[in-house]
Protein backbone atom coordinates (compact mmCIF):
# COMPACT_ATOMS: atom_id res chain seq x y z
CA UNK A 1 0.00 0.00 0.00
CA UNK A 2 1.08 3.45 -1.01
CA UNK A 3 0.08 6.56 1.60
CA UNK A 4 0.78 10.22 0.79
CA UNK A 5 0.84 12.57 4.03
CA UNK A 6 1.41 16.39 4.02
CA UNK A 7 3.39 17.61 6.68
CA UNK A 8 4.99 20.45 8.03
CA UNK A 9 8.59 21.37 6.75
CA UNK A 10 10.12 21.81 10.19
CA UNK A 11 8.86 18.55 10.88
CA UNK A 12 9.71 16.25 7.99
CA UNK A 13 13.32 15.48 8.60
CA UNK A 14 12.04 14.08 11.98
CA UNK A 15 8.51 12.04 10.47
CA UNK A 16 10.60 10.58 7.89
CA UNK A 17 13.59 9.30 10.59
CA UNK A 18 10.25 7.55 12.46
CA UNK A 19 9.17 6.16 9.61
CA UNK A 20 12.58 4.37 8.56
CA UNK A 21 12.93 3.35 11.86
CA UNK A 22 9.97 0.96 11.48
CA UNK A 23 10.36 -2.55 10.57
CA UNK A 24 7.36 -2.62 8.64
CA UNK A 25 8.09 0.03 6.07
CA UNK A 26 9.44 -0.46 3.00
CA UNK A 27 10.52 2.55 1.80
CA UNK A 28 9.84 6.43 2.42
CA UNK A 29 9.84 8.90 -0.45
CA UNK A 30 10.22 12.63 0.00
CA UNK A 31 8.58 14.85 -2.55
CA UNK A 32 8.63 18.40 -2.91
CA UNK A 33 6.28 18.71 -5.67
CA UNK A 34 2.30 18.63 -5.18
CA UNK A 35 1.70 17.93 -9.00
CA UNK A 36 1.00 14.94 -10.02
CA UNK A 37 2.93 12.43 -12.14
CA UNK A 38 1.72 12.31 -15.27
CA UNK A 39 0.55 9.20 -17.36
CA UNK A 40 2.50 7.94 -19.90
CA UNK A 41 -1.07 8.65 -22.75
CA UNK A 42 -0.55 12.34 -21.38
CA UNK A 43 2.83 12.52 -21.35
CA UNK A 44 2.64 11.49 -25.20
CA UNK A 45 -0.03 14.15 -25.88
CA UNK A 46 2.27 16.88 -24.53
CA UNK A 47 5.28 15.46 -26.01
CA UNK A 48 2.75 16.24 -29.54
CA UNK A 49 1.85 19.23 -28.89
CA UNK A 50 5.00 20.39 -27.84
CA UNK A 51 6.62 19.20 -31.23
CA UNK A 52 3.86 20.54 -33.36
CA UNK A 53 4.34 24.09 -31.39
CA UNK A 54 8.58 24.21 -32.06
CA UNK A 55 7.84 22.92 -35.63
CA UNK A 56 5.86 26.28 -35.90
CA UNK A 57 2.89 24.05 -37.71
CA UNK A 58 0.29 25.25 -35.14
CA UNK A 59 -0.46 28.19 -37.27
CA UNK A 60 -4.15 29.82 -36.14
CA UNK A 61 -3.78 29.84 -32.70
CA UNK A 62 -3.15 32.90 -30.15
CA UNK A 63 0.16 33.20 -28.30
CA UNK A 64 -0.06 33.41 -24.70
CA UNK A 65 0.19 37.22 -24.49
CA UNK A 66 -2.84 37.46 -26.66
CA UNK A 67 -5.01 35.12 -25.30
CA UNK A 68 -3.98 36.52 -21.56
CA UNK A 69 -4.73 39.85 -23.30
CA UNK A 70 -8.04 38.74 -24.33
CA UNK A 71 -8.87 37.13 -20.92
CA UNK A 72 -7.92 40.63 -18.73
CA UNK A 73 -10.05 42.56 -21.30
CA UNK A 74 -13.03 40.25 -21.10
CA UNK A 75 -13.24 40.46 -17.61
CA UNK A 76 -11.63 43.70 -16.39
CA UNK A 77 -8.58 42.29 -15.29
Amino acid sequence: MQLNIQIQDDKAAAFVDMLNSLDFVISVEKSDSDTPKLTEAQQKILDQRLHIHEAGTDTGKKSWREFRAEIEERYDL
